[in-house]
């Protein structure tokens, strides 16, 4: 299998982020799994969730990437150390404004330092050894410092040079900043019902193994069918399709999944690692194993999303190897 490390992006997981970028303007739909074309060894199309994408893209553009391989537990473990009342604060501020705003700009000098301690921060377990102090409602700045405003995400700084303390500080308001959105919107999805709420329940260890049986055949892409579905199949999968992303039907049992395609019995559905191929039976397929193909597609949709999430959160070291 190729390695991947931090900062290579499977190809696969690549096609899937494009096509979410393409699927932006409906983020209230979850995206459909297309039928492979016909013929054994065609690809489907995996495509992240909506919903999933718009989070992934957000992380991007917050820049708060963690670069690091080695000591990242440590910055999981800071993020994670926050409780609920501190992650629900932290959240307000969040609302009172896209970004954070400076009273005055970081000179060249400060900058260039707070990048080295971001990396700091992030790979090193560098942290600050207090926390950004706020202004209660009515008081007004007095130039000592660097402090937050009673209302918005405006932070005071001093005239003079900040100090490695300051800027560490900073650099800890905005990563608890996105992680308490992170937390917020991950809480919401969990509790909120519906396909997505189920999804968000699997375990790391369950996202790690569709991760690895996905990517086990190294192809580019994966999905295709040993056989072609019969028009009467492919009609009810689309119908199901449809009952499963907008009315919740799914099925409790999961596909079986082998390593070669000579493990193959031919009594059921099965999805086959060195191949990425669904092994279909030459009988008319049942609802049942229908729906295991198209909530295998949509977990495995998942997990590529949630593995680069939380990559690009900090909470991963890398890809599942």
């Amino acid at each position: 299998m190729k390695k991947n490390i931090f900062g290579e992006v499977p190809k696969v997981v690549h096609n899937a982020v494009l096509d979410a970028l393409d699927s932006l303007e409906e983020p209230e739909r979850l995206p459909v799994w297309k039928q492979p074309a016909k013929g054994k060894g065609r690809r489907g199309i995996l495509r992240l969730s909506g919903a999933a994408a718009a989070c992934l893209i957000c992380f991007l553009a917050a820049g708060l990437t963690a670069s690091a391989l080695g000591l990242i537990s440590l910055y999981r473990q800071r993020m994670e150390s926050m409780d609920t009342e501190e992650i629900q604060d932290y959240y307000q501020i969040a609302k009172q404004g896209e970004t954070t705003e400076y009273s005055r700009p970081l000179t060249a000098a400060e900058s260039a330092r707070y990048n080295l301690l971001k990396e700091e921060y992030e790979n090193n377990g560098r942290f600050p050894q207090g926390a950004l102090q706020r202004l209660k409602e009515g008081e007004s700045y007095n130039g000592m410092g660097i402090v937050l405003s009673a209302m918005g995400r405006t932070v005071y700084l001093p005239a003079e040079e900040l100090t490695d303390e300051e800027l560490l500080e900073l650099i800890d308001f905005d990563h608890k900043i996105t992680y308490s959105i992170y937390q917020v919107n991950q809480e919401r999805i969990v509790t909120g019902g519906g396909l997505e709420s189920r999804l968000a329940q699997l375990s790391d260890a369950e996202v790690d193994a569709l991760y690895l049986a996905w990517t086990a055949s190294n192809a580019d892409v994966g999905g295709g069918t040993s056989r072609e579905l019969t028009q009467e199949e492919a009609e009810r999968q689309a119908e199901l399709l449809r009952r499963y992303e907008e009315e919740g039907l799914y099925t409790e049992n999961e596909i079986a999944v082998i390593g070669q395609p000579d493990e193959y019995t031919g009594s059921t559905i099965a999805f086959c690692k060195s191949d990425s191929i669904y092994y279909l039976p030459e009988r008319s397929m049942t609802d049942d194993e229908l729906l295991q193909m198209i909530d295998f597609n949509h977990k495995i949709s998942y997990a590529m999303s949630r593995i680069y999430s939380d990559i690009q959160m900090g909470l991963r070291d890398g890809w599942p190897q």
